[in-house]
């Protein structure tokens, strides 16, 4: 049964991480940091968080046997992606003794459903950022939280994953981890003044603190600059994300049903998905609060986290889609929370309330799996960024090596090019085009780092916040030469050339 659960887990994390990578588009949040790596204690970098300094060497290693390539990020989502499966993996196996199932087989059914938590959630998964390891490592710590064994090596290993999960989570997620684990402990300390919990909630605290430090500390060093994400809370956030944001909560499970269905049903069965998936969280908490759950600390941690995140969802200024990757630990949690419920029903002979639920669990499932591999069978004839591709050729038509464009045109046209042409990232201020200094370096923008030709990409959207070409011309001059390109979805781009740097204009 292991050697199948191994092969299982190695095979569908391949499968996915090709498909993300060959299959669907990548784009410049996926791989700037690999961009940015050589940079690292050389120049300053401008990182949205101290997170990604812990990232460094692994990607180093990384491109420095493969390259930069599109294996190179195939390598990066199926490690981290492997590593996740891997880390609940260690913890749904804790929760079947915890639970003392009698079966081998059937138990493991519903870790299975975890794959179809609908398409933005395995986008998530796969992203190489690396963000995918906080699931695996939270739930590592809930393991040791909820398990037997000895006290000290618990702590220690305690210190340590939490440590790695401050420097690799964004402030939110940590804030959406920390929170509900400290205040949990706090509570069970005073119910049972077990001493225990009060440690647990300190090295979490201090940890958490830890991460401050270390950012404070590199910012002194003058080689690197952080511009986290953070939490503000306010009336008008939750109004904004009242109005826009909870009504479409279905776009958490919805992929695009195109493709797969004639009709117009896709927020129907998408809202019908987190329908299931909500009714599954509201059912089982209940059972759970009957006593169906073992453990007092994941009772508590459940209830404190679900209060963190609707508070976070409604009043946090972040709003949209960001705040969608802070809910995938719960996708994860259902199968265990299923498999606590109806392992104890089964012993309790309460046969039709257990099929019941089973039906629930089921149909969210299947809803979810039709979300799921209808992208897959959507995208299964698309070639991945193929309309970077055809930017390329122009690029390479026109012999132009370095140039500048907004962030998203910018770092993964770098990258698939294999750094041979440079695109940095610019976008508009004040009506003027201006370094975007965030995930970039200093050097990029120097205008002794090129000579000779650059180019200046821009769409319509780019054009929105106050610069026109009639401004671009006033800041730069007038281009060379310019070409307008047009994709094959329709989007149209021009292509300003001038015959020097306009770097210069930066400096």
């Amino acid at each position: 049964m292991k050697r199948v659960i191994v092969f299982g887990l190695i095979f569908y994390s391949a499968i996915l991480s090709y498909f993300f990578v060959f299959k669907t588009e990548i784009n410049s949040d996926h791989i700037s940091n690999l961009l940015l790596f050589p940079y690292y204690f050389r120049d300053k970098v401008y990182l949205p968080s101290d997170n990604f300094m812990i990232k460094y060497p692994f990607y180093s290693l990384v491109v420095s046997l493969i390259g930069i390539n599109l294996w190179s990020i195939f390598a990066i989502s199926f490690f981290c992606l492997l590593l996740t499966h891997g880390l609940y993996w260690w913890f749904y196996k804790k929760v079947i003794l915890l639970n003392n199932v009698d079966s081998k087989w059937w138990a493991y059914v519903p870790m299975t459903t975890v794959i179809f938590g609908g398409w933005n959630l395995m986008l998530h998964l796969v992203h190489p950022h690396l963000r995918n390891i906080e699931i695996g490592l939270l739930f590592y710590i809930l393991s040791l939280f909820i398990f037997g064994g000895k006290l000290k090596p618990k702590l220690v290993y305690l210190l340590i994953a939490v440590l790695i999960l401050v420097f690799f989570s964004d402030p939110y997620y940590l804030a959406v981890f920390a929170a509900p684990v400290i205040i949990s402990a706090l509570i069970i300390y005073y119910q049972k003044h077990d001493s225990r919990y009060l440690l647990i909630s300190l090295i979490v605290y201090v940890a958490a603190l830890g991460g401050k430090i270390l950012e404070k500390g590199l910012v002194k060093t003058g080689l690197f600059a952080f511009d986290s994400v953070r939490p503000q809370i306010s009336l008008e956030a939750f109004i904004n994300n009242f109005s826009h944001f909870i009504p479409n909560l279905h776009t958490l499970v919805r992929p695009g049903f195109s493709a797969v269905l004639n009709f117009s049903t896709s927020n129907i069965i998408s809202s019908l998905s987190l329908a299931g998936v909500i009714i599954s969280l509201l059912m089982l908490g209940y059972y759970f609060w009957q006593g169906f759950c073992k453990s007092d600390f994941l009772k508590l941690y459940l209830g404190s986290s679900a209060f963190i995140l609707i508070g976070v969802t409604l009043f946090s200024q972040l709003g949209s889609f960001g705040l969608y990757r802070y809910y995938i630990y719960l996708f994860f949690l259902i199968p265990t929370m299923w498999l606590m419920v109806i392992s104890d029903l089964w012993k309790q002979k309460k046969l039709i309330i257990m099929n019941f639920l089973l039906a629930i669990f089921l149909i969210s499932a299947l809803f979810n799996t039709v979300s799921f591999y209808s992208v897959l069978w959507q995208r299964r004839t698309v070639s991945g960024n193929e309309d970077n591709w055809q930017l390329l050729k122009q690029l390479k038509d026109q012999n132009l090596k370095y140039g500048y464009a907004t962030f998203w045109n910018a770092s993964i046209n770098t990258y698939l090019s294999s750094d041979v042409i440079k695109v940095r990232p610019v976008h508009c201020i004040n009506y003027q085009i201006m370094p975007y200094y965030r995930l970039s370096t200093i050097n990029w923008y120097e205008f002794a780092i090129h000579h000779g030709e650059t180019f200046l990409l821009l769409n319509h959207k780019d054009l929105r916040y106050g610069c026109s070409f009639k401004t671009i011309k006033s800041q730069f001059g007038k281009p060379s030469r310019s070409k307008t390109i047009i994709f094959k979805n329709q989007m149209k781009f021009t292509l300003l050339i001038y015959d020097y740097n306009i770097g210069q204009v930066f400096n």
